[in-house]
């Protein structure tokens, strides 16, 4: 959808509602710790072209563009959670004593 509103916007719909609800949970789970793990480089570069994407919409559309500033908000919020590295902590590794 991201691509596809870049190079050929016309005739297509700005469906930012849809997508609330998951960036909310998503940015949610982020912020509780429960993040992608080291080996997930295609999600994190798939949000690095939303990221891109976003900024791209708003320039086409314009900062009047109330929708395309509601998607692009979307798209950054959800591409801030997918990229959000997860903190290691000294001791927070698989232990003996845990198994």
């Amino acid at each position: 959808m991201a691509v596809g509103l870049v190079f050929d916007a016309r005739y297509r719909p700005l469906v930012w509602p849809l997508l609330i609800a998951p960036a909310v949970l998503i940015c949610a789970l982020a912020a509780m710790g429960d993040r992608l793990g080291a080996a997930a480089k295609l999600e994190r570069g798939l949000a690095c072209l939303i990221a891109i994407a976003a900024g791209l919409v708003v320039w086409q559309e314009g900062l009047a563009n109330g929708q395309a500033l509601g998607l692009a908000f979307t798209w950054l919020g959800l591409a801030f959670a997918v990229g959000w590295p997860q903190r290691t902590t000294p001791g927070s590794g698989p232990s003996l004593a845990k198994l």
